[in-house]
């Protein structure tokens, strides 16, 4: 079997995977792509900030994929996502993968979480003041990254809202930003002693 990872940059590596669990979780063999849900666990649009590429069949989908992409189609919201959702929404080859492959820091926490996902609400000073006073009135825009601006503050509301209900004292979200926080001081770190 010949795999590849594909992750955005906005994600953080939440725990050490063996290899055995990561191939472990790799429920069949027969898909071209494997990713998660965007907002609710296992349902609704798919997200492709962590895509697991089954690479003899990707490539065997790839010449279809580009006729796909450079025919009449029209990419209107998520670029990429998109038109990886078109295509498998039409032709056989995705798989759901495990979320907790996928995760978001404003679901629980309790999905034996391997990677966190930065989508909707990225790790900020604004996200730090929503946290404390529970608010986006009080506190400057939180940062959502490439999330097109129709859709920017109907996810941004929907994630705040699903971290409010699942995890009211925010105790993932809050250990979430914790460790980016540790993660950015060490950037510092090594940044400065690259500078010295």
């Amino acid at each position: 079997r010949s795999y590849a990872l594909y992750t955005d940059q906005d994600i953080l590596w939440w725990r050490k995977v063996s290899m055995n669990e990561f191939m472990s979780s790799i429920p069949s063999s027969k898909f071209s792509l494997a990713y998660t849900g965007q907002v609710r666990r296992e349902e609704g649009p798919l997200n492709t900030g962590v895509l697991l590429v089954n690479l003899p069949i990707y490539k065997k989908d790839l010449p279809a994929l580009l006729n796909f992409m450079f025919g009449d189609f029209q990419i209107s919201t998520a670029w990429d996502q998109g038109v990886l959702n078109k295509f498998y929404d039409e032709n056989v080859g995705r798989l759901r993968w495990s979320v907790k492959w996928n995760y978001r820091m404003f679901w629980d926490g309790k999905d034996h979480v391997a990677i966190v996902h930065y989508w909707a609400i990225k790790p900020s000073d604004a996200l730090d003041c929503w946290i404390k006073k529970r608010s986006l009135k009080k506190c400057p825009d939180i940062d959502l990254g490439m999330i097109p601006d129709s859709l920017r503050e109907k996810f941004q509301q929907q994630a705040l809202k699903m971290a409010e209900k699942d995890d009211h004292k925010l105790s993932f979200m809050k250990e979430v930003m914790l460790k980016y926080k540790k993660y950015r001081e060490q950037c510092d770190a090594f940044d400065a002693s690259e500078d010295a």
